[in-house]
């Protein structure tokens, strides 16, 4: 029997930190659409937040399913998303939000400060 929880699998466990960028710019993406914002009322389907933000609904049903996938969307049995406790801090409204952390290390020149990691310890530069 294989284990599939993170901490006692070292392949999960590399794989999800590898993978970590893509729910970094997910979430970025959600933020600078302000999809977090658009759930606070209700949960909606994939369609209806497209509609009210002008959004192209199939990418943003892969994007909800995603989200669901990291635990910041919830799906509800009607084919609606609510936010989950970890999504209610990506909202703008709140004052401890993580909305604006999400777009810095969402955005393109935070990805590309990134990038330089390596010679930055290789030559102790910037």
């Amino acid at each position: 029997m294989v284990d599939r929880t993170i901490e006692n699998n070292p392949v999960l466990k590399i794989r999800n930190l590898m993978f970590g960028s893509i729910g970094t710019h997910a979430i970025a993406a959600a933020v600078n659409l302000k999809i977090p914002d658009e759930l606070v009322e209700k949960p909606l389907t994939p369609s209806e937040v497209a509609e009210r933000l002008d959004l192209h609904a199939g990418a943003v049903s892969r994007l909800f399913r995603f989200l669901a996938s990291v635990d910041v969307l919830e799906p509800k049995e009607n084919g609606s998303y609510a936010l989950t406790e970890a999504g209610e801090l990506l909202r703008s409204d709140l004052p401890d939000s993580y909305a604006g952390l999400a777009q810095v290390f969402g955005s393109e020149s935070g990805a590309l400060t990134l990038t330089k990691l390596a010679h930055s310890i290789r030559t102790g530069e910037p």
